[in-house]
């Protein structure tokens, strides 16, 4: 199921064009706790996502969640999809009500990489977090050049939680 569809579909609403006032109503709607700094539109995407959405998740099958929207790209790809829409190439897989596993299409051009990563510190400095180097070292690997590829990771933790049928992680 796409990120477009799972809104559509469980909210009535489409995520790639809902500004943050239409988000904070729907959120007030389904009354959703709103935590400090909550009130942005990818904290609210996320909190429906959350709240709203995974919970109507098939426990006994896996879901696939993919193509989220650009701002959620960090290092995949956006490419556009069926409909002509940028997405994120990037998934997570879902089985019993837990996140199993996040994967994408990695990005390969490093200018468009640096400046991402350029932009997450900068947007994290502006919400008060603590900000992290620029890994040189990865930029200058992405320089010498990265073939098409993807990758994904498996939350092991997580597998073991599932094989052990315990209700949380620390158990």
């Amino acid at each position: 199921m796409t990120y477009q569809e799972a809104f559509q579909k469980y909210l009535d609403i489409d995520p790639f064009t809902a500004d943050t006032d239409e988000l904070l109503k729907l959120c007030n709607k389904l009354q959703i706790s709103l935590y400090d700094g909550a009130k942005t539109r990818d904290n609210l995407l996320n909190l429906l996502i959350e709240s709203a959405i995974e919970p109507n998740f098939n426990s006994d099958k896996i879901t696939a969640f993919y193509n989220y929207p650009p701002h959620e790209a960090a290092l995949a790809k956006i490419e556009k999809d069926s409909n002509g829409s940028l997405v994120a190439k990037r998934f997570e897989i879902y089985y019993k009500g837990l996140e199993l596993a996040n994967g994408y299409k990695e990005l390969t051009d490093y200018q468009e990489q640096e400046k991402r990563l350029i932009q997450a510190q900068e947007k994290r400095a502006s919400l008060d977090k603590v900000s992290y180097p620029i890994d040189k070292d990865f930029i200058e690997a992405l320089k010498k050049g990265l073939p098409e590829c993807c990758g994904v990771a498996v939350g092991f933790d997580r597998l073991m939680l599932l094989t052990k049928e315990a209700a949380l992680i620390n158990n």
